[in-house]
């Protein structure tokens, strides 16, 4: 399939751009935990139920004037955006919930000061996963799932051997929720399947140095290996989803943020990835880039000062994601986009009290784009807020 092609049976729906983030750690090479002092931390996250129709059937869509609705093939993105909203005529069947999710940890952590040019920041997270994915109504099947734990470290050690450069070794782990299935027998070979849960590893060693207080360079070399989840087709057209082998992220990252002028900040940076799946039992995913993921991503920003009008800041940058591949076999690929972003910042008094005012435009050109394999990015966004100090 040449570039720009992509092979879909449904519309995708807009949402959230995406940039590098990839468990278990940040992507800068800082781990927040808590201060010396107040170590002990406990967290507990339940994720959104997912509640969902059961198909009656095949509900068969149409146009309006109730000719069939062909399913979407071997389109460009203007094409498939192109196309009408299909009409739905037929019992969707009753709503239930799907799955749910809850995440427990409690995280003890600490700074560790070796000499004033040596320290370590060491951490441990006692993770709890559980997951469970239902059945339809009907079925008056059990429910499937898993309850798993896992204690995981996060080591940094830190060294600064003058004062203008950081330099610092870093390794984590973390437990990950496994894949969980849409329960949905017209669409999935294997409906309702959980995932085993896997933990991710991320390798890092990088160096931030101070050329002057107006120009500050970062690096980092990184390693990340977690699970690789994908989808398959079938002769009958069912999705069979699948979890094999290990993603492996490895690459290096590098940004420049500095003052040109007493007035413009620019900061520019970069990030390139050897992409990979490795130890997959499937030989024929060994090697091959993981679904939806971009080996190159860049961005620019610059922030400008109005001289004339204290407070006021003029803002603006370039974001590129470069393509990737939307099946396993790596036979698709995703055209990379670039997004342009404009702002604008006002700080002044409002009553008495240090206020600011922001209006930023995200997607300024309003292009259409895929954000990951499956989902289209957001379009032009417009958002203010108004922030004040008391």
């Amino acid at each position: 399939m040449p570039p720009g092609k992509r092979t879909t049976k449904r519309k995708p729906r807009r949402g959230a751009r995406t940039g590098r983030s990839s468990s278990p750690a940040s992507t800068n090479g800082s781990t927040t935990w808590p201060a010396p002092g107040q170590q002990h931390r406990h967290h507990r996250r339940r994720t959104p139920v997912v509640l969902q129709r059961h198909v009656v059937g095949n509900v068969q869509g149409t146009y309006a004037d109730g000719t069939t609705y062909p399913a979407g093939a071997n389109m460009t993105l203007e094409e498939l955006l192109g196309m009408e909203t299909p009409v739905f005529n037929g019992d969707p069947g009753p709503l239930y919930k799907a799955n749910d999710s809850t995440n427990f940890n409690a995280i003890i952590g600490d700074d560790i000061t070796f000499t004033d040019t040596l320290s370590a920041l060491v951490g441990f997270n006692y993770s709890t996963i559980r997951t469970h994915s239902y059945s339809i109504p009907s079925a008056n099947t059990a429910p499937t799932g898993y309850r798993k734990s896992a204690l995981t470290p996060t080591v940094s050690l830190i060294y600064k051997p003058v004062p203008a450069l950081t330099t610092y070794a870093s390794y984590m782990e973390a437990l990950e929720a496994g894949t969980i299935v849409g329960n949905d027998e017209t669409i999935y070979a294997n409906p309702g399947e959980v995932m085993d849960p896997i933990i991710s590893k991320q390798y890092e060693i990088g160096a931030k140095y101070a050329f002057s207080d107006k120009l500050l360079v970062t690096s980092a070399l990184f390693r990340i290996e977690k699970a690789n989840s994908y989808s398959e087709t079938g002769a009958d057209g069912l999705i069979t989803i699948n979890q094999d082998g290990r993603q492996v992220h490895q690459g290096i990252e590098l940004t420049l943020d500095g003052n040109v002028t007493d007035h413009l900040r620019v900061v520019a940076g970069g990030t390139w990835m050897d992409l990979s799946i490795q130890k997959a039992t499937n030989a024929a995913l060994k090697g091959k880039d993981p679904i939806g993921s971009s080996a190159v991503m860049a961005k620019a920003s610059v922030e400008y000062s109005v001289p004339a009008l204290e407070g006021l800041v003029l803002s603006g940058g370039a974001y590129y994601t470069g393509p990737k591949f939307q099946d396993a076999a790596n036979a698709n690929r995703i055209d990379g986009y670039t997004l342009f972003d404009a702002g604008i910042r006002y700080r002044t008094e409002a009553l008495g009290q240090p206020t600011t005012f922001n209006l930023y435009v995200s997607n300024l050109t309003n292009k259409d784009y895929w954000s990951s394999y499956w989902q289209l990015g957001l379009p032009r966004t417009i958002a203010f807020s108004a922030r004040t100090e008391f």
